[in-house]
């Protein structure tokens, strides 16, 4: 791994459709701190590391982190996923689990609301908290998911399947279904191995609520769709109150009912299995009418409208957009690892969507320019050697009317370590805290040891 450690710190303004209109770029403009770094330990002395942070999610008033170690490079440090929480804006992040070497990666962590039982009949709303970490081949030949007992601070595990193989829970979901009445959650179960359509365990398995059952969740014990050859499962989103499945290449739609069934409504024939389709969002449609699906796809943000016949419209050239501000060639982009965070600032009156991407400029531009005014990270841990840029860089996407704007921001980290990709972005659930906490890192490959971050951005002038 190679590092050249001379920064750019950099915030633009762009507007899609009317740049002159553009509103104020605050939300490019943070002042950011690290909130977190890896290798250090919470107050009772457990060790917390991560070469990525995976998720970062709000629940119960508190901030909630998935790491994952994957990649890590030193024998000593174990490779294993934990899940770490922060109580206040002024407090120290804490081990909440610590999972085992069976575990090497939380791949996914998301708070659902249960409002209706598994009749439909309303409850009480019932919000929980659910991890997803992945399952190695050497584990128990059990894939699970887990659920935390607010009251007990505990984890309680959920088997969703058997498993012969690695296995991972890339993404949750969660809806109401429209003809039963029930609320329902979701998990993408995905393999390995490069053929795994045949595997009646993998794909997408529903849950409902169950209080007498430890999780308070009940599992079905067969997957709804099946996840397709060579494919993991990307994302979910609801849109105009129907309910969809990303996977890496595919988008289907859910026909809700007591025999339910999905309808492909995309297909991505380039896309391939590391990278797929990310970030999946139900968004307001520019032109009034409902919602559309917006999603990452080929270095680009993409929409699809329903109202349309799941027209698939180019809504932003990443690449072009960050070379075109940066001034230098950047030749591809890795955006909207989760999702699109929405968010509205304070004193504002237009929604905003936020998500972070990696970037990398090409290698004959770096060979010939000796000292670069930027960051670099140099994956050469095998080929083809790639260059990446070192600092955390994310898009605001702003609706003005009818109007979209996009704005770039950026996180350089004052010690000049590599930050390179913003995984999650999250507004503070603290009280009378108007910041927003970012969280991430992408190994590509490359071994690494305390890589994973989380920075908090302040707006200007704010306490």
């Amino acid at each position: 791994m190679k590092f050249v450690s001379v920064l750019l710190t950099f915030s633009v303004c762009l507007a899609v459709v009317n740049e002159a209109d553009a509103a104020p770029c605050n939300l490019a403009d943070l002042a950011f701190q690290r909130s977190w770094s890896s290798g250090s330990k919470d107050a009772a002395g457990n060790a917390m590391n991560a070469t990525e942070i995976m998720h970062l999610v709000p629940h119960g008033g508190k901030l909630y982190a998935a790491t994952d170690q994957w990649m890590e490079s030193d024998p000593t440090t174990p490779k294993a996923a934990a899940i770490l929480v922060l109580d206040g804006p002024k407090g120290r992040w804490r081990v909440s689990h610590q999972f085992s070497t069976d575990s090497l990666r939380l791949a996914s962590l998301r708070e659902v609301t249960f409002a209706t039982d598994a009749k439909g009949k309303a409850i009480k709303p019932t919000a929980i908290l659910l991890a997803g970490p992945d399952s190695t081949k050497g584990g128990d030949g059990k894939h699970a998911i887990y659920s935390l007992d607010d009251a007990s601070g505990r984890w309680e595990r959920m088997i969703l399947c058997n498993s012969t193989e690695t296995t991972t829970t890339r993404a949750i979901g969660f809806h109401r279904d429209s003809v039963t009445g029930v609320d329902m959650v979701f998990a993408g179960v995905s393999g390995a191995r490069k053929s795994t359509a045949g595997d009646a365990s993998l794909g997408v398995i529903s849950g409902v609520y169950d209080p007498a059952r430890a999780g308070r969740v009940q599992w079905d014990g067969e997957s709804e769709i099946k996840v397709p050859a060579g494919e993991r499962v990307m994302g979910f989103a609801e849109a105009n109150g129907k309910f969809y499945c990303a996977t890496s290449r595919h988008i289907y739609l859910r026909h809700d009912g007591t025999a339910p069934r999905w309808e492909e409504v995309y297909f991505n024939p380039k896309e391939t299995s590391p990278v797929g389709i990310r970030g999946l969002t139900g968004v307001p449609s520019p032109s009034g009418r409902g919602e559309v699906l917006i999603f990452a796809a080929l270095t680009s943000v993409h929409t699809l409208d329903p109202s349309n016949g799941y027209k698939d419209s180019l809504e932003l050239d990443v690449p072009r957009f960050v070379s075109k501000q940066l001034g230098v060639p950047v030749t591809w982009v890795l955006a909207a690892y989760n999702r699109f965070t929405p968010y509205r600032a304070p004193g504002s009156d237009s929604a905003v969507w936020l998500f972070g991407f990696e970037s990398i400029y090409p290698k004959r531009f770096i060979e010939l320019t000796p000292k670069p005014d930027l960051g670099v990270f140099v994956r050469d841990s095998k080929e083809p050697k790639l260059h990446f840029a070192v600092e955390a860089r994310y898009m605001i996407r702003e609706m003005v009317g009818s109007e979209i704007h996009y704005k770039m921001g950026t996180i350089a980290d004052p010690e000049g370590r590599a930050l390179i990709a913003p995984r999650d972005i999250v507004p503070s659930p603290f009280p009378n805290d108007a910041a927003l906490y970012f969280g991430g890192f992408d190994c590509n490959g490359q071994p690494s040891h305390h890589t994973g971050w989380i920075s908090r951005g302040e707006f200007r002038g704010e306490n």
